[in-house]
């Protein structure tokens, strides 16, 4: 019913305008709730609230070889070995205020084409949070931010090179299980050299409720994003308005479901999109080999060039990597997926995932299946802090060609993780 209607810029003005004054009023509320640094709440008088400690930090070092053969028969292989090192340090001078500061080297070489990428000595996470008591607090400054299973917004901090980052200001409030944010970013752009600059992503703003107070576990999540710039053009503006819900069913079987739909303008042409998931699990066996099995179906509109409209949904800042810790090729854009997915755990040091997935587009003339696509990972702590994690994946031709993905993906990696006080 969308087709061939163009959207009123007022709508996407409208939506803008509603983020931000979502975001006005969330601090409004704050500075009427007359809650200072003076006042708060002291973590030894909330339950909630961890001990009391001054400094924390963690460092890691993550070094891995990924290959990927696109083209076999035409020798189309790439191979690259990927380092970073962070240090992680958090401080808390007073109960109400908590610093955190990362500091990130992340380099690729490739062993074909010469040198990939290179993100030397940067501080990636510099952010202030204030503990205002009553159950809010304020963060701002160079972040992560990652809301729900990561679908639309996550950081991508396990598994990415350079896991995504916003220079935001983001107000918080939670009370009896119900739990706001709303921010004002601009997401950071990495550089191959330098440092990231400022503002260099667009803007990206929005509201994230979650209700975690039903009787039965369950969770519910809404959310309204606002996205302007960077991709697709300056002027390319997008609204996003969403529901997700968590809900356990029994000992064993839990269920998910998210619906998201988006509006806006871009290159002169409304935008009418939606895309939904449904997921659901079941725990198999029981310690020390607890074994868990995943069913999920995704959908996401593509466009069609019959109509006037933009009907591709975008999937704005996702993670970029799927759960076998390879890049994940097929974004929650233009597709219709389902598969299912098992993992499992052995002798405590040892755990393990396999699944498949069939892959069609949803976009022209529709309902296309591409192919199939099957993958693999296994991870080892073979020792305190000490990680080897492999991975495998083979997709289907059309499949890989219709998104740009490879057709053979290879992963091995050591990762090492230092904690202290």
């Amino acid at each position: 019913m969308w087709k061939g209607h163009r959207v009123p810029s007022r709508f996407t003005a409208g939506a803008e305008r509603l983020c931000r004054a979502a975001a006005v009023l969330f601090a409004a509320c704050c500075a009427a709730a007359g809650q200072t640094p003076g006042n708060a709440v002291s973590p030894s008088n909330s339950p909630r609230a961890p001990a009391p400690q001054f400094a924390a930090f963690q460092a890691e070092l993550f070094t891995r070889i990924q290959a990927f053969a696109y083209n076999p028969a035409a020798a189309g292989v790439e191979a690259c070995a990927l380092h970073r090192t962070r240090l992680d340090l958090a401080l808390r001078p007073a109960p109400w205020i908590s610093i955190r500061v990362r500091g990130e080297d992340s380099r690729a070489l490739a062993f074909s084409g010469g040198e990939r990428s290179r993100n030397p000595g940067e501080l990636s996470l510099v952010q202030m949070r204030l503990n205002l008591g009553g159950g809010w607090a304020v963060g701002a400054g160079r972040q992560e931010l990652s809301f729900g299973d990561e679908r639309l917004v996550g950081s991508d901090s396990e598994w990415g090179h350079i896991g995504a980052r916003f220079d935001a200001v983001r107000l918080s409030w939670e009370r009896r299980g119900l739990r706001i944010d709303a921010f004002l970013s601009s997401p950071v752009v990495p550089h191959a050299r330098g440092w990231d600059p400022v503002a260099s992503g667009g803007s990206f703003h929005g509201v994230y409720a979650v209700w975690s107070g039903w009787n039965s576990g369950a969770a519910t999540d809404a959310y309204l994003l606002w996205k302007k710039g960077h991709t697709g053009g300056p002027a390319a503006r997008r609204a996003t308005a969403g529901l997700r819900h968590v809900q356990p069913l029994g000992n064993r079987w839990g269920v998910a479901t998210e619906l998201a739909v988006q509006w806006g303008e871009e290159a002169m042409r409304p935008v009418r999109a939606w895309a939904g998931h449904l997921e659901a699990a079941v725990t198999l066996g029981g310690e020390p080999a607890a074994a868990r099995l995943i069913f999920e179906y995704n959908l996401a509109t593509g466009d069609d060039p019959a109509t006037v409209a933009i009907e591709r949904f975008d999937d704005l800042y996702p993670a970029g990597h799927d759960a076998f810790a390879l890049p994940d090729p097929v974004p929650w854009s233009d597709m219709q997926t389902a598969g299912a997915i098992l993992e499992w755990t052995a002798f405590r040091k040892w755990s393990f995932a396999a699944g498949g997935r069939s892959i069609g587009r949803t976009g022209g003339r529709g309902g296309r299946l591409l192919g199939w696509q099957a993958s693999g990972f296994a991870r080892w702590e073979f020792a305190t802090g000490w990680q080897l994690c492999l991975s495998y994946s083979r997709m289907a031709a059309g499949a890989a060609a219709y998104y740009g993905g490879a057709r053979h993906a290879f992963s091995v990696g050591v990762r090492r993780r230092i904690a202290g006080r």
